[in-house]
């Protein structure tokens, strides 16, 4: 418990005194997503957005120059009304390159139930990256180039 100390009357000066436990928890996160961020930086440029449905994950890659775009944020919120292809367009046209899952979550029982284009990631998606099997990097597997014609 942190234990305030000043003096009588108004505090010239507060310390707060943390349990030596709490600070080392606080400076080190353990989340998968923290283990593996330098891979995924190396993997991916700066400046690339990537769609996931992880809080972990966006917090582990703030400030390397990857934007994670929580599948919950209006800008994608057609992911559950329309056709894969309309989505795969759209995010395109929003510089979203890659889709981060994680197959064994519930979110992604959820996402594949209530998103035409999560239903459809196996058929008209690639790994362009695999850690265990716990984290896929997707990307479309028609290039952009050939979509785009």
């Amino acid at each position: 418990m942190p234990r305030c100390t000043h003096s009588q009357g108004a505090p010239r000066s507060i310390r707060i005194h943390l349990p030596r436990r709490s600070i080392a928890s606080t400076r080190r996160p353990t989340t998968r997503e923290f283990q593996v961020r330098d891979q995924l930086v190396h993997l991916l440029p700066r400046g690339y957005r990537v769609l996931s449905d992880s809080a972990y994950l966006h917090a582990a890659l703030a400030g390397t120059g990857i934007e994670v775009v929580p599948v919950w944020s209006p800008e994608v919120r057609f992911l559950f009304t329309a056709q894969p292809e309309e989505s795969e367009r759209r995010l395109r046209d929003l510089r979203i390159g890659s889709v981060v899952c994680y197959p064994l979550s519930l979110n992604m029982n959820e996402l594949t139930a209530t998103s035409p284009f999560y239903a459809a990631l196996p058929e008209r998606w690639r790994a362009l990256a695999q850690i265990g099997d716990f984290l896929y990097v997707l990307a479309p597997k028609v290039p952009e180039r050939a979509a785009s014609q």
